[in-house]
């Protein structure tokens, strides 16, 4: 298992390779950053639209 911080500009290429079969990624800064998301209407299952959680999932699923 990995973990892998995951925040606002995120860049998987200094996070290579995500090759592992588990990955932890902490939300934590990226949550942080945007309290936006903090109404009651949102929360963060609407982190996906970030584009850091995309870069994330490309690395993951494509290599970095």
């Amino acid at each position: 298992m990995r973990s892998v911080a995951v925040g606002p500009n995120f860049d998987p290429g200094m996070a290579a390779p995500l090759s592992d079969r588990l990955i932890v990624a902490d939300l934590t800064s990226l949550h942080d950053a945007h309290p936006e998301n903090n109404d009651s209407f949102s929360g963060h299952h609407s982190d996906i639209f970030h584009t850091e959680i995309y870069k994330l999932l490309a690395a993951f699923f494509f290599g970095s």
